[in-house]
This record gives structure tokens, sequence and C-alpha cells, in this order.
């Protein structure tokens, strides 16, 4: 049975289609849909938009997707596989890094405590007194005049305005934009940008949710699958846009203008 690879093409030039002509209906780049005709699976951009690709070009090619998905490689139909014999490495432990600080600190403390023991002990050898500070002057406590040089006087509280104030305008919130949630209830190939700036090209694959944030409009510029995604803009599902007779959608906008 002939490849992935060989039946794809083979089912292009069939139709008498070519690559320029399978770029502009399914919206994958030539050099991706060549890759995929040569089983070039590395140029691809990873292992899910493999069979993100491949399900719109058997699509536009009235292909069984079923047939095709076995003639997959291991590696790229179950990319998992190869994880499984992998080396486990256990992580390496450190001291944490507050003890270095620490052990200087007691250091320090240790060193000065060694320099005042050594100090006092030769002042004191010298015959000397050594120095002690004053005691601080002792004040009676029935002496008037010194507990009031040591009163302490607080000032006066402001008064407070109990009444609520009156006829206070409702602050206005500020418009929050446009927000769009995409969930893929199948594969969908789209590109869509967000205020002019492209956000997604690529395949958005089914049970996969994607949000995007716009300050004016988020526009889908091609949608491969219509029926297969479900769209809620500002928290609001978005009636379907498509039929299964109608896969193909372009320039749909979605605003935050009402």
């Amino acid at each position: 049975m002939a490849g992935v690879g060989e039946s794809l093409k083979k089912a292009r030039l069939d139709r008498g289609l070519t690559l320029e002509d399978v770029e502009r209906l399914t919206r994958i780049r030539v050099r991706y849909i060549k890759a995929l005709e040569d089983e070039a699976f590395d140029i691809l951009p990873g292992q899910a938009y493999t069979k993100g690709f491949l399900r719109t070009y058997a699509r536009h090619l009235d292909l069984n997707i079923e047939e095709l998905l076995p003639l997959l490689p291991d590696s790229v139909a179950n990319p998992e596989d190869k994880w499984k014999n992998a080396v486990q490495v256990k992580p390496i432990r450190t001291k944490p890094i507050w003890l270095k600080p620490a052990i200087s600190v007691a250091m320090a403390v240790c060193a000065l405590i060694v320099v005042v023991s050594i100090a006092h002990f030769t002042h004191a050898s010298a015959g000397e007194e050594p120095l002690l500070l004053p005691n601080p002057p002792f004040i009676s406590a029935s002496d008037d005049d010194a507990r009031s040089s040591f009163s302490i006087e607080y000032p006066d509280a402001p008064p407070t305005d109990t009444q609520p104030p009156e006829n206070v305008p409702p602050v206005q919130q500020p418009a929050t934009g446009v927000t769009v949630q995409i969930t893929g209830k199948q594969d969908c190939w789209m590109d869509v940008r967000a205020d002019g700036e492209q956000v997604i090209y690529g395949v958005v694959l089914a049970g996969e949710t994607k949000e995007i944030k716009a300050k004016d409009a988020v526009t889908f510029v091609t949608i491969g699958n219509a029926p297969g995604i479900q769209i809620a803009v500002n928290g609001i599902v978005q009636p379907s846009l498509g039929v299964n007779n109608q896969t193909v959608v372009n320039n749909i906008t979605y605003s935050k203008e009402p």
C-alpha cells in the first residue's frame, strides 16, 4: 500500500492541483504541504501540527483520514513512546543560599567579641579602671517639675465629617476591549488577527481552548473547518459560522462595539 506522502501527492495530481492551489484552499504553506508529500515530518513545526495539517489536506482531497493515520511513522503517531525509556535524572541537592551569609554574620560577631575581650583584658592588666558609663539621673516620683517635664501632649484629632457625600456621580467603568474564546470541537486550521496582529496561524485541535484579547477587534481571516469550533465573545457563545457543506469561512470580525 502506498505511503502517506505518495497517497496525498497522487490524489492532488489526479485532481489537477498544484502545490500553490492547495495552499490557497487549505491555507497551509507550500513548504509544509511538500513536507507531507515527501514524508519529511521533521520540517513541520510540531507533531500536533503534523496530524492537523494531514487532516486538513486529506479533507480537501476527499481522502479517508482514518486510513492515512495508521501509515504515519511511530515517532509521529505516538510521540510519547520515545520518552518511556528516558533516563531519570535526580536533582542535585544544594545548600540553601542563605546559609553562607548566616555563617559570615556569625563569624563577624565572634570576631567582635574576641576583640572586645582582648581590649578589656589589656585595659585591666595595665592597672587602669575600666570605663563605666555614667548612671542616668534619678528623678523622684514626688518631683512635680520632673514629672511635668516628661509629660507628653497629644494633638487634638481633627473633627471627622460623618455626613455621607451627596449627589456623587457613578464611576464610569473603562471599556475592557474584546475577549474571544475558541474551543475546538474538531481539528480546525485558522488564521486569526488581534488588532491587526497575527496571533494564530495553524491548527486548533479538538478539545483545545485558546483565548485572544484585543483592544478593538479580533478578525478570523480564514477558518478551514468552521463547524469544528465554538466561538464565545466576551463570554457570549456565538452562532456556528458554517454547516457541514460550508467548511471554509473568511474575514469574520468581532469588535467591542455592540
